[in-house]
């Protein structure tokens, strides 16, 4: 079928429209003054948020050496009893002396 001339310029000048008023959005995002600002904030935050990594990371590396050792042997179990629950073994005597 064929189409009129008077719809194919409606056609095309929405088509226009719409790719003018797209581009216009796009420029307008590419050129606001904002937009510096936000960058800085985000490579702010990401800069943060590496140190915060690195930080659990180094945690993280600690308490699976701890883990180990505790699950390796008893001396880590011992230890760890006699520091947060003030256990002894059987036999053991703790003796206090009064502080001068």
């Amino acid at each position: 079928m064929f189409e009129a001339t008077s719809t194919r310029i409606l056609k095309a000048v929405f088509v226009t429209l719409f790719l003018g008023a797209a581009l216009f959005v796009v420029a307008m995002n590419l050129f606001d003054p904002a937009r510096a600002e936000r960058l800085a904030m985000l490579e702010r935050d990401h800069a943060r948020m590496g140190t915060l990594i690195e930080r659990a990371a180094r945690d993280t590396a600690r308490l699976e050496q701890e883990l180990e050792a505790l699950q390796t042997g008893l001396d880590g179990w011992h230890e760890t009893a006699r520091r947060e629950d003030g256990m002894i073994l059987d036999g053991e005597v703790i003796f206090h002396f009064p502080a001068d």
